[in-house]
């Protein structure tokens, strides 16, 4: 799986411009740190206040 993931990212990136490999960086940042998160059982102070 991760081959692919990575050959398309590779390809995404010959392709994008340089504004569109940004928001690809900042978007796979965000995802990551969400996931890591969840698998630490960390919850935003935003959840446990509603």
């Amino acid at each position: 799986m991760v081959p692919d993931w990575f050959e398309w990212l590779t390809w995404a990136f010959d392709k994008c411009s340089n504004s569109q490999k940004w928001m690809i960086c900042e978007s796979l940042w965000v995802l990551w740190t969400e996931r890591n998160k969840l698998r630490s059982g960390i919850v935003s102070r935003k959840k446990e206040e509603e």
